[in-house]
Order: C-alpha cells, then structure tokens, then sequence
C-alpha cells in the first residue's frame, strides 16, 4: 500500500526525551520505513505536539 502513514504520538505527560525519539526513528529507518519527525494539532484541542509519521515507500 503506497503512502499509508502511520503516526506515533508521546501519550504521557513526561514522555520520551529527545534522544529516546531520535532512537525510535532510527529503529524504524533500519526496519526499512522511511520517518518523519514533525508537529501536528492535538486531537480536539489548539496545542501542537510533536509526532513521528512513518511509511513503506514502493520501490
């Protein structure tokens, strides 16, 4: 399937550190998935939030 993202948001007050983020990224970019970190609207509400978006590319 072509493009379908998947995201992964910090559900936690606290959550993940910085670091930890960059290691889930590069986890997923050595599983083959290409990532993007970025800020998106938390659902039903005005703050952002950062989230990585992750997908299969077709080759």
């Amino acid at each position: 399937m072509p493009d379908e993202r998947q995201i992964i948001r910090n559900t936690k007050t606290n959550g993940l550190l910085k670091e930890e983020w960059i290691q889930l990224a590069a986890l997923l970019i050595k599983a083959g998935y290409t990532v993007r970190q970025t800020m998106k609207i938390k659902p039903g509400k005005t703050t952002k939030e950062t989230v990585i978006e992750y997908w299969e590319e077709e080759t």
